[in-house]
Order: C-alpha cells, then structure tokens, then sequence
C-alpha cells in the first residue's frame, strides 16, 4: 500500500511537467526500505509511462524532452544499490528510450543525463541514429560521460548530427571515456558538418587525447561558420604547449566568434617544449575581433616565459574584449612571467571584467607592481577581481596597487585575496592610501589573512577609509597581531 502511494506521486508529478509540453523523468527521494523495490520496477515502469503520455497527449505536443540517469538521481545511496542501478540504465533502455522518442516527430529540445550508465559503442551508435531522425532539434544536451565509448562509438554517434538541420545549441559531455586523437579528430569534423551550430559545450576530458587530437579537434570546429560561443573542457589530458598554441591558432579562424572559453587544467603545458617555430607561425594569423567575453582555466600546469609570450601576443589582439576570466593557479609563475602576461593589457581598452587568479605561485612585489601598472590602461574597468595568494608584497607594491586602482576612472567593485603575502603593517595602511581620490568605487573586499597585520595599522587604515565617499562599501577579512 505505501509502495503505491509512491509511484502515484510520481505519476502526478510526471503529468503536471506533461502540462509544460516537457517529460521529466524523475525518482523521488524515498526511504531505503522501499528503494530496491522501486529500482526492479524502475525500467518498465519507464517505458510504460512514455507510451501512455505520448499515446495520450499526442506526439505533436512534445516539445522537449529530459530524461534524467537513474544513477545521478539516487546516488547519494549505499554502494550496494549502485550496482543495480548501472546494470538497470544499461542493456536495452537506450534503445527503448530512442524508439519513443522517435515518435516525437516535432521535439526541439533534447536533454539525456546517460552518465554512468555502462554505455558502449554499439549503444552509442543507436544513441547517434535516433537522434538524427528528430529533425525539428534545435537544443541538444547529451551527458555521456564515465561510459564505454571509444573512437569508434564516438565516430558512431555524432556522424549523423548533420541531419539535425536546425540544431544550433549542442552540449556534449563524453568525459572519462576511452577515447583518443582519431575520436577527437573525428568528432572535429563531423560537427563542422553541422553549419547551423551557434552554441558549443565540449566536455571531453580524461581521455587519451594528446597535442595533435587537440589541434585536429580545433581544425574541424573553425570551420562551423556561424559557431557565436564555444566551451571545451578537457582537463587531465597530454596536452602540452604545442597543443595549445596550436588550438588557439585554428580557433581564431572562427571570425564570428563571441564567447570563447577553454578548460585544459593538470596537462602538459610547458613542460620542456620547444615551440619557437610555432610562435612564429601563429604571429601571421589575425585574431577573431569579435570575441567580447574569454575564459581560460591553465590551472597546474606548468608555465614558463615562452608560453606567456606567446599567450600575451595571442590576449592583446582581442581588441574588444569585454570580460575576462584567467586562472594560473598553482602554474610555477614568477613575476617574469607575470610582467610578460600584464603588456598585454595596453591593448584591452574595451575591458570592463577581470578575474585573475594567480594563487600559489612565486611571484614577487616587483611582477605585482608591474601589473598593476599596465591595469591602468583598462580605463573602462568596472569590475576587477584577482586572486594573489602567496605573492610577496612590500611597502612599494602595496602603494602601487592603491595607486592604480585610485586611477581606473569607472572602476566599481574591486575585490582581491592577500593571504600568505607577508604584508606589513605599513603597507596596509598603503594599500588603501590612494584609494579616497575615486570617487566611482562602490564596493571593496581585501582579504588580508595571515599576514602581520596590528592593531594599530588596522586603526589607522580605517581612518583612511573613512575619508572615502560615503558610498563606499568596505570589506576586511583581516586577523590583528
């Protein structure tokens, strides 16, 4: 009797998202006594509700359509019902699923969260043939990652996008797979087939995928002509510096690009490469001046003054640049690098959002003053944000930060992190020295844990600020010595 009381509930929930034109598939949380009952039901009972909505309501009404993995919804249960679990999603749902879906001849939006779900090629293969038979797709989104795909499967499942002849919005998540450069090469190519793709998510991290995979994915995707955003994330991969120079090269081919982020995080990147060939090559090609918005993520790997170089190059040719996001964490940088990475910021007068995170590398007053200088080019900064934790400061960097943040002429919000940076107490009261003489600053956040920091200097600082335009709404997360 509880056990039905349950599944009314969720056939009730399942027909009120029915009333939105959208089937959700949705397990709710329910006691572990009841679970393993539900899980053994679980795949008819799939089955049996998406033929009676769509018998019911007619195919013509299905606009969307999101199916959500059984393993992601109930995984926050013991190990021992994850077995079953995976063994449930596999076998033959996904191609029950895609017979049904089938039947919605006019979907526009498909959503299938499949991770974890032991898919292999010949599955993904039948995943690829039913979705290109839904020819009113305009919005794909496809979770496949921590399966069995390979190249092949890969291959398999994207050869037939191409038919989606409306598909603009495609989000394809084939992380932790078994794939390797032909299924990066491949998966370049058959998107390029694609002509009416406007938006781009790539997940497709932890896979055998090395410097040429890297730059044959790049080679295929610059030739989506009317691609406006692109995201790929590829982490934990063998990518080194000549894979990466190499990609951006392809990409700025793609001339009607706005939105470009790119996530190579724990690769290879500058790890003993020899790329000065490379550097010069990249120089003859212009770079996409429509990109408003540019994210990097390079956190750990490991840096050197070559790559900057030709990163800094590569960053002062986006001339209208509007937001930009770079994350060098934990990457080996020293304030040459840094000083290298800051010319390029003479050129970014369109720039109204930074986010920089350079924690935990060895960079000394000296980068962090030179930085700070060339900032003061950004004369349309309103937001600035920057991560410094375990730079070194002293009295003169300090002053130089107050000094250019007191310059910067529609500057609005401006938060940074100073732990670990062995401030003193006069270079406290410095850093906020300059501050009082603009007057467009809104809000201010330092963060200026363990460094040695008095009583006295704290006093004084506040004094200062309380000179500032009464606007001003200042922050400290400070510890007293």
């Amino acid at each position: 009797m509880r056990l039905n009381k349950q599944i009314q509930i969720i056939n009730s929930d399942y027909r009120f998202f029915m009333k939105e034109k959208t089937i959700i598939f949705i397990i709710l949380h329910t006691e572990k006594q009841l679970l393993c009952v539900l899980i053994k039901f679980l795949l008819n009972f799939y089955i049996y509700l998406f033929i009676y909505q769509i018998n019911d309501f007619g195919n013509e009404s299905i606009k969307a359509i999101q199916i959500k993995s059984i393993y992601e919804i109930i995984q926050h249960c013991q190990s021992q019902y994850q077995s079953m679990i995976q063994m449930l999603i596999s076998g033959d749902l996904v191609e029950s699923l895609i017979k049904r879906i089938n039947l919605c001849q006019n979907l526009e939006v498909l959503i299938l969260q499949l991770n974890s779900s032991n898919i292999s090629k010949k599955q993904a293969a039948v995943l690829g043939q039913g979705i290109s038979r839904c020819s009113n797709l305009n919005n794909l989104d496809l979770n496949l990652g921590v399966n069995q795909i390979d190249d092949c499967g890969l291959e398999a499942l994207v050869s037939e996008f191409y038919k989606c002849r409306q598909l603009k919005d495609l989000n394809l998540n084939v992380f932790y797979n078994q794939i390797g450069c032909k299924g990066a090469i491949i998966l370049g190519k058959k998107l390029a087939q694609c002509y009416n793709l406007q938006t781009l998510h790539i997940h497709i991290g932890s896979n055998q995928i090395n410097s040429d995979g890297f730059i044959g994915l790049a080679e295929g995707l610059c030739e989506i002509k009317h691609l406006n955003k692109l995201e790929l994330i590829n982490p934990y991969s063998q990518i080194c510096s000549k894979g990466h120079q190499g990609f951006e090269k392809q990409i700025r081919k793609c001339t009607n690009l706005e939105y470009l982020s790119i996530q190579i995080q724990e690769n290879q990147i500058g790890q003993n490469d020899i790329f000065a060939e490379e550097l010069r090559e990249n120089e003859e090609i212009a770079v996409s001046n429509k990109i408003k918005m540019y994210s990097l993520n390079i956190e750990k790997n490991n840096l050197n003054s070559e790559w900057m170089t030709a990163f800094s190059r590569f960053l002062s040719g986006m001339k209208n640049l509007q937001v930009l996001n770079l994350n060098f964490k934990s990457c080996n940088l020293r304030s040459e690098e840094l000083i290298t990475l800051s010319k390029a910021f003479i050129f970014l007068n369109n720039l109204k959002t930074l986010n920089l995170q350079i924690q935990e590398n060895t960079i000394q007053h000296e980068g962090i003053s030179e930085f700070m200088n060339k900032l003061e080019y950004c004369f349309n900064l309103v937001n600035l944000e920057i991560q410094m934790e375990q730079s070194k400061l002293n009295l003169e960097s300090c002053l130089q930060i107050s000094n250019s943040l007191s310059k910067l002429p529609v500057l609005n919000t401006v938060k940074i992190n100073f732990k670990y940076c062995d401030i003193q107490p006069d270079s406290m009261v410095a850093l906020v020295s300059k501050l009082k003489f603009n007057d467009s600053i809104q809000f201010i956040y330092f963060d200026l844990c363990y460094n040695n920091i008095t009583k006295m200097a704290f006093q004084k600082s506040k004094q200062l600020i309380n000179k500032i335009c009464k606007l001003v709404h200042f922050s400290y997360k400070v510890e007293i010595w």
